[in-house]
């Protein structure tokens, strides 16, 4: 039995762990980077059932999740192709589609926002963990009016825009 540590060992080409990533040293950190990715995925794929449900302040609680998980992996692999353009796209829509309903579905949009359940609670509290840049302030509760859910959306189509090089 040879004994060694990780600062021995040589990961090959096939191994998970990602080369080139000085912030990604460990496997704990390696595993949190994944775990992140795969939220970040899966809230992406909630947050477009739930658009294409015309749900969408459910959409909106969905894609910010999603862009705080992208935010994690961004933090640890400065590398990583995000799809916050996308993203950023698919909030401006619902912003959109909320200032055109806004008057007779508005409770309906604010409770799919403010819906969080033990899973949402539990990535929220690994994720205030983190040193984010913190796209919340930017997303707000879809109560207000036409105008501000306009403003809103505009922003976000804007945001989409800024260096697509990040994202195809």
């Amino acid at each position: 039995e040879t004994e060694s540590n990780a600062s021995d060992f040589n990961f090959d080409s096939k191994s998970l762990l990602m080369h080139g990533s000085p912030n990604v040293k460990t496997w704990n950190i390696h595993l949190k980077v994944l775990l992140f990715e795969k939220a970040s995925l899966t809230y992406a794929c909630i947050a477009e059932s739930c658009y294409n449900s015309k749900n969408y302040g459910l959409a909106l609680k969905n894609l910010k999740l999603s862009l705080l998980c992208q935010e994690v992996v961004k933090k640890y692999v400065p590398s990583m192709r995000t799809q916050k353009n996308v993203l950023f796209g698919r909030i401006g829509d619902c912003y959109f589609h909320i200032s055109k309903s806004l008057d007779r579905v508005v409770n309906q949009y604010v409770d799919g926002f403010n819906n969080e359940n033990n899973l949402d609670r539990e990535i929220l509290k690994q994720l205030d963990k983190e040193d984010l840049n913190s796209i919340e302030d930017d997303l707000i509760e879809p109560l207000e009016s036409e105008e501000k859910m306009l403003e809103c959306s505009c922003k976000f189509y804007e945001n989409s825009l800024i260096d697509t090089t990040q994202s195809r």
